[in-house]
């Protein structure tokens, strides 16, 4: 019985450390699409101050 345990809690282990691969994976893609999105944000109001759109 405590080998099948031993043996769940390893399969646990490994589970988790997926699992946090997968959010550190997920963290930063919503920071590259943060960045992504202040940037266009950025040439959204510099294309309409050319454009004389802003004061």
């Amino acid at each position: 019985m405590r080998l099948i345990l031993a043996f769940l809690a390893l399969a646990q282990v490994r589970l988790s450390k997926l699992d946090l691969a997968r959010s550190d994976m997920l963290a930063d893609q919503a920071d590259e699409a943060l960045r992504r999105g202040e940037e266009r944000m950025r040439l959204a109001f510099s294309l309409a101050e050319r454009a004389r759109l802003r004061t």
